[in-house]
């Protein structure tokens, strides 16, 4: 289920979101705060790198005004209108295409899935935009600095490549294929960027994106004491495409083997043919006398 505000008119509107269960409201803060701005739909109620144009207020996915099954939400603005929704599953999915995301579906492997949001009402667009900036953004912080401490070696197109999947998927998020609900990107996506770029997020100074969060898809659920994944993760390093050549080198190593055992096996039967020639020395003076 997906809940969106968008104004139609105005400047934008304040959003505020309380527990329905009065038992809920208690602490600092009672309720959690956004702000929508005209032509951008504001998912509610968690703000994040998809949710172009809103931001949150001093509160965190555990307050308790999440606790409850009901939220209230309050809206309030000055001589602005706007429109609230509620929609469900599938309905929250469409694909991207050449009109309604020019730079994210460009890429064939982000066109493999469906997107959360929707591809009308210049929604996707702004998307789109937000996630070019954010492409833009991370290949300059993924960029060698003047006084860097950590190794770092010339963008190749590989990384490049890497780092526009990373920044679509994050802006976009794409959805279950079996629910329609909406994921996060996935451990690998954010690898690859470390992987063929030879640097870490830390490294670019981005550690609130590091890949040992927990909110990326099939990566790290718990750590040791020493901070190492206690779930096997599935690393670049072992892609499909370096287990093919590990592969080709068991094969050539099993056929080297094979090849060797048959060679041996030739220069055992011909020394065995030669052990048993019986040497007739009854003429040899015939050949001495010549």
């Amino acid at each position: 289920m997906r809940v969106d505000v968008e104004v139609l008119s105005g400047l934008g509107v304040e959003v505020n979101i309380y527990s329905d269960d009065c038992a809920w409201r208690f602490g600092t803060p009672l309720q959690t705060q956004y702000w929508c701005f005209k032509g951008v739909r504001c998912d509610i109620p968690d703000p994040r790198h998809s949710n172009f144009g809103s931001w949150r207020v001093s509160s965190s996915d555990d307050d308790p005004l999440y606790l409850g099954q009901n939220l209230r939400i309050v809206i309030r603005g000055f001589d602005a209108s706007f429109q609230i929704r509620q929609i469900l599953n599938y309905d929250n999915c469409n694909s991207l295409t050449t009109e309604n995301a020019p730079f994210c579906s460009s890429e064939s492997t982000l066109n493999q899935h469906l997107y959360w949001g929707e591809d009308n009402a210049g929604s996707y667009l702004a998307k789109d935009r937000n996630a070019e900036e954010f492409y833009f953004n991370l290949t300059k912080a993924f960029s060698c600095g003047v006084s860097d401490h950590c190794q770092c070696r010339e963008q190749t197109e590989e990384c490049r490549r890497a780092i526009k999947i990373y920044a679509c998927e994050s802006i976009f998020n794409p959805c279950d294929t079996l629910t329609g609900f909406e994921i996060w990107p996935t451990y690998r996506t954010c690898r690859d960027v470390e992987y063929y770029c030879a640097w870490t997020f830390l490294c670019a100074g981005l550690p609130h994106l590091t890949c040992n969060h927990s909110f990326y898809l099939h990566g790290i659920t718990q750590v040791t004491p020493d901070d190492k994944p206690v779930n096997k993760l599935d690393e670049p390093g072992s892609s499909g495409f370096n287990k093919g050549y590990i592969a080709l080198i068991v094969l050539g190593a099993l056929l080297v083997a094979v090849l060797l055992a048959a060679g041996l096996y030739i220069l055992y039967q011909r020394s065995s043919a030669m052990g048993s020639v019986v040497f007739d020395d009854s003429r040899l003076g015939e050949y001495e006398a010549m």
